[in-house]
């Protein structure tokens, strides 16, 4: 599961994830937080879980990491 192409799709519901072999959704419930650094945009799902978005992979970084922020500190004001 972690070697191969990996395809996202980010909406209201949450994170969808597919490749070879599996298909997920992580609802934005579970993402505890979003971290931006000099190289990437980590998703952490728990302190030892985490999606990471290599910068350079990412069309527009701000754009993304606005949004899945937005999308986490919506979802834990609701809870």
């Amino acid at each position: 599961m972690f070697i191969g192409e990996h395809r996202f799709k980010f909406d209201e519901e949450g994170i969808h994830s597919q490749g070879k072999g599996y298909s997920a959704t992580h609802n934005w419930s579970v993402v505890k937080r979003a971290v931006k650094t000099d190289g990437a945009i980590y998703l952490f799902l728990d302190n030892a879980y985490a999606y990471i978005f290599p910068l350079s992979q990412l069309e527009d970084p701000g754009k993304f990491y606005d949004y899945v922020d937005s999308k986490i500190n919506a979802t834990s004001l609701s809870s």
